[in-house]
């Protein structure tokens, strides 16, 4: 596999590795990261969710960070969807770095690499109805929505993404 490294103004962006692990555990224990995505889980449970994803050869799980402090900000991932028809682009942001135009920065930087470097020609991504501001924030990367669906209890958008 060959090392992703992309940059930002703000943002590193690099395959998510070892190092990332007791920073990236955060992400699964918040609740307020968790509040749309099933609630928060037990630091042994990220742990191997995590270790999953490191491992994994079918899905891309990039770890932002900081460029001036290489401070842990979160994850992005391009990894099958629930119907395996597309991928699906995730994030994942701890709370100290949202509203500050960073995810839209480093998504962005994601998906120009995958239209220019892989076979990925439209991308998924879904979210609950009710979280407004990841709703707003694929819209502004030019996702558009495509169907709303009941799944795992919550009304769920599925946007597209040509690339």
């Amino acid at each position: 596999m060959i090392k992703l490294h992309l940059q930002t103004s703000r943002c590193s962006l690099r395959h998510l590795s070892e190092s990332d692990l007791y920073e990236a555990v955060e992400l699964f224990t918040d609740s307020r990261v968790r509040a749309y995505l099933g609630g928060p889980i037990s630091e042994q449970q990220a742990f191997v969710k995590l270790q999953s994803w490191i491992s994994s050869t079918d899905s891309l799980y990039v770890a932002i960070r900081a460029v001036t402090t290489n401070e842990f900000i979160g994850i992005i991932s391009v990894c099958p969807h629930h119907e395996n028809e597309y991928m699906e682009l995730s994030y994942q942001l701890l709370p100290k770095f949202w509203d500050q135009g960073i995810a839209a920065e480093a998504i962005r930087t994601i998906l120009i690499h995958l239209k220019e470097s892989s076979s990925i020609n439209m991308l998924v991504a879904e979210t609950q109805k009710k979280n407004e501001k990841s709703c707003k924030l694929l819209k502004k990367l030019g996702f558009k929505p495509q169907q709303t669906i009941m799944r795992f209890g919550e009304e769920q958008i599925i946007f597209k993404i040509c690339l």
